[in-house]
């Protein structure tokens, strides 16, 4: 979130140069979708294991 927030901001700024300001808002956009995936799949192996189907 921090990336995204920090790139975002670099972007408006437009103190840093312009391709690295989106670098860092893709990569944080990236890490964020991971985490929500990863996040999900964790939840679903739990009610798995659990025996909720």
């Amino acid at each position: 979130m921090v990336l995204v927030v920090l790139g975002a901001w670099a972007v408006s700024d437009g103190e840093l140069p312009a391709p690295f300001s989106w670098v860092l808002v893709a990569v944080g956009v990236a890490f964020l979708i991971t985490g929500a995936v990863a996040k999900g799949v964790a939840w679903g192996l739990a009610l798995r294991d659990e025996g909720v189907h």
